[in-house]
């Protein structure tokens, strides 16, 4: 398997993390995959994969389609060739570019096509050219006029408290924020949901478990890494933990040892 990343123009890093490649062969593969805040505006150009939920559903992937803030973890599945283009979306971006709340999105991959026809368009354009840079170009471009009259103040004001958050290793309170803002607390509660998708509170959770994640490649005990992710002790962790990965974390990080 093969996959690269492209970075975006500079007049659109506030919106784009990057762009990516991905090319497969016919060999099977599983890739589970876990809330991590990173939306995706996904084309298929050969086989769609499919997607098995924590509820052991199983529904193959639209051609192009978008994939929203997760909250929980499912399986990815791909048993023949494929080619996709993607784009990772800032967490906090979705709504600016395809003017729909987040929200609208979650746990949910929704057929782009269905959103607008100017994405069947796009697909067409994108799926007859080759290059992986003229696709990069054909993206941005579509992007750009997407993003004009994207209403910019809510958008600020949803990156900002979703970098304050991401900086702070304990749950900031959301009235404090508020204050800070000089907004109610459902007022900022709302422009987060709808720009990032999920609740403040929720993001600060999956925060926490992202940072749980890193330091499991660490030689930290279990119970240094749950104090030093943020978590009130071991227990409260480990079933954080499985929620958000349907794996204990002593059991996680086997499996990681294994694959290394």
């Amino acid at each position: 398997m093969e996959i690269k990343l492209l970075p975006p123009d500079p007049s659109l890093t506030k919106y784009i993390k990057y762009f990516w490649v991905l090319r497969k062969g016919p060999e099977n593969h599983v890739e589970r995959l876990f809330p991590t805040c990173e939306p995706q505006m996904i084309f298929h150009f050969e086989n769609p994969f499919t997607e098995n939920t924590e509820r052991n559903t199983y529904i193959q992937q639209p051609g192009s389609f978008v994939c929203g803030q997760l909250t929980s973890f499912k399986n990815i599945i791909s048993n023949d060739r494929a080619e996709l283009f993607g784009v990772t979306v800032m967490p906090y971006a979705l709504s600016a570019i395809l003017k729909i709340p987040a929200c609208e999105f979650t746990d949910q991959s929704v057929r782009l096509s269905a959103i607008h026809h100017i994405y069947r368009e796009l697909y067409d354009k994108l799926a007859v050219v080759q290059g992986d840079l003229d696709r990069k170009t054909l993206v941005e471009h579509h992007l750009k006029r997407a993003l004009s009259g994207a209403n910019i103040g809510t958008f600020n004001l949803a990156a900002d408290v979703y970098q304050k958050i991401r900086q702070t290793k304990h749950p900031l309170r959301l009235s404090a924020l508020a204050r800070h803002y000089q907004i109610s607390s459902r007022q900022l509660e709302r422009v987060f949901k709808n720009n990032v998708g999920i609740p403040a509170r929720k993001y600060q959770e999956i925060a926490r478990f992202e940072r749980a994640l890193q330091y499991l490649s660490s030689d930290l005990s279990l119970t240094a890494v749950a104090y030093k992710s943020g978590y009130f002790d071991q227990a409260h962790f480990t079933r954080s933990f499985k929620a958000f990965t349907g794996y204990a974390p002593g059991k996680y990080r086997k499996q990681q040892s294994v694959t290394e």
